[in-house]
């Protein structure tokens, strides 16, 4: 069994309503005779805020009985709660075999998948105190960012404004160093977006994160000026994302935001 696609009634969760969603299953020869789908909706903590389980196909063309490579629509309906807290949520799919809740099938690694990250209400990210226009490997568009450092210089924090400007095919993990004139790396944090809890390929067209990291210089650095490099990668390929700027000037694979001042004169 494969899940070849998905399709959502809506891209926006809507407290009191239905969402209705469409798996799209693939037979590949070795599928078992009843299979049950869970959908599940969590909160940014990962807790299940409401979901459902429910037989594949509702039970009327068994999975062994599919032709091999074919896809088949599946349909299901998950009512949310009325009073769903505003803010971003993650739903996820998985199988089990009837009366093995408990024991999710593999998809990989994971005992669920991530399918999408979608908001309910009026979920509007602050605007960037310092805008940009990078644009990731025509998927990911970098909108601005936010950065302050302590007076030294010596711990900044950064936030990072993403928005997914088509469907995200890879989980990307965010790369943000700091270096000296030479090029070495005195601080950087490397960690996928928002702190993986909603993974870049669940980011639908449109969707915006805010996404915070914090750099530590060593107490011993030379005061001077250190270059802020930003960008993205495939962590199990290590592959980074090309960034091209306005007018698609090609920027390289890491993007340098901003030069931040270490010393007693930084203000």
């Amino acid at each position: 069994m494969a899940l070849a696609g998905f399709d959502l009634s809506s891209a926006e969760l809507r407290p009191g309503e239905e969402l209705d969603i469409t798996l799209h299953w693939k037979a590949l020869g070795r599928a078992q005779p009843a299979y049950t789908v869970f959908l599940q909706l969590v909160d940014p903590e990962g807790r299940r805020v409401v979901g459902i389980d429910e037989p594949l196909l509702q039970g009327v063309y068994q999975p062994d009985l599919w032709p091999v490579d074919r896809t088949l629509p599946d349909r299901h309906r998950l009512v949310l709660p009325p009073h769903l807290a505003p803010g971003n949520y993650r739903l996820d799919v998985g199988l089990y075999h009837p009366g093995q809740a408990d024991q999710p099938l593999a998809a990989g690694t994971l005992s669920h998948v991530p399918l999408a990250t979608l908001s309910a209400g009026a979920v509007e990210p602050p605007q960037p105190k310092s805008r940009t226009e990078i644009d990731f490997g025509d998927q990911i568009l970098l909108e601005g960012y936010d950065l302050v450092c302590d007076q030294g210089g010596l711990a900044c924090d950064l936030r990072l404004h993403w928005r997914a400007t088509g469907p995200v095919s890879r989980d990307y993990t965010v790369f943000v160093h700091l270096v000296g004139s030479d090029g070495a790396i005195l601080a950087q944090s490397d960690a996928p977006p928002g702190g993986g809890m909603f993974p870049t390929s669940t980011w639908l067209p449109g969707h915006s994160m805010l996404d915070a990291h914090s750099l530590t210089l060593p107490s011993d650095a030379d005061p001077g000026d250190y270059t802020l490099l930003v960008g993205l990668y495939h962590l199990p390929t290590r592959k980074r994302l090309p960034a091209t700027g306005a007018g698609g000037s090609a920027l390289g694979d890491a993007v340098s935001l901003t030069t931040v001042k270490l010393g007693p004169e930084s203000p």
